[in-house]
C-alpha cells in the first residue's frame, strides 16, 4: 500500500532539529498522535520523553537518549518504561519522530506487537525514501512542503 506524507518541524534549536511525519488525510503528525493517545494513559513516561526532547534541543542530540533498533538509523527513546517511541536519528543533527506504543516486559520482540512493528516499518520506509532521493540531513527542513510517497 502506498502512503503519502510530509515532514513537519516539531522543535528546532541551534543544537537540534526534530521533525515528524504527517500522512495525507491526517491532521496530526505521528508524534502528535502518539502523545495524544499515550499521555492520558501514562503521563509520567510521556513526560520523560518530552523532557528528553527539550534537553536535546538545549544541549544537542546525544546517543545516551536512545537505543538502536533493528535497522539503519531506527532508534527508540530510552527511560520511558514500557512506553516506546521510535525515531530516525541522523548523527547528532536531526531526528524524525515516528510512532510507538506499549511493549510489555513479557514480550521479547517488538515484532510480536503489530502497532510497534508498524511504527518501525514506517520509519524504515521513510529512511529508504530519503536515502533514495539523496536528501542531505542538513537540508531536511527545505523539504517541508514536499509530498513524499512510501510503500508499506
Amino acid at each position: 500500500m502506498k502512503k503519502k506524507f510530509k515532514l513537519e518541524i516539531i522543535k528546532k534549536s541551534d543544537k537540534a532539529l526534530f521533525l515528524s511525519v504527517i500522512f495525507s488525510g491526517s491532521s496530526m503528525s505521528l508524534f502528535q498522535e502518539f502523545a495524544e493517545k499515550y499521555y492520558p494513559i501514562d503521563p509520567g513516561n510521556c513526560g520523560i520523553l518530552l523532557d528528553s526532547i527539550d534537553k536535546m534541543a538545549d544541549f544537542g542530540i546525544q546517543s545516551t537518549f536512545f537505543k538502536y533498533q533493528r535497522s539503519n538509523y531506527v532508534y527508540r527513546f530510552l527511560d520511558s518504561g514500557t512506553l516506546r517511541l521510535y525515531c530516525l536519528k541522523y548523527d547528532d543533527l536531526a531526528i524524525i519522530i515516528g510512532g510507538g506504543g506499549v511493549k510489555p516486559h513479557t514480550v521479547k520482540n517488538l515484532r510480536e506487537i503489530p502497532e510497534l512493528d508498524l511504527a518501525v516499518k514506517i520509519l524504515e520506509a521513510i529512511n529508504k525514501k530519503l536515502l533514495l532521493l539523496k536528501i542531505k540531513i542538513t537540508e531536511l527542513q527545505d523539504y517541508l512542503d514536499i509530498d513524499f510517497e512510501i510503500d508499506l
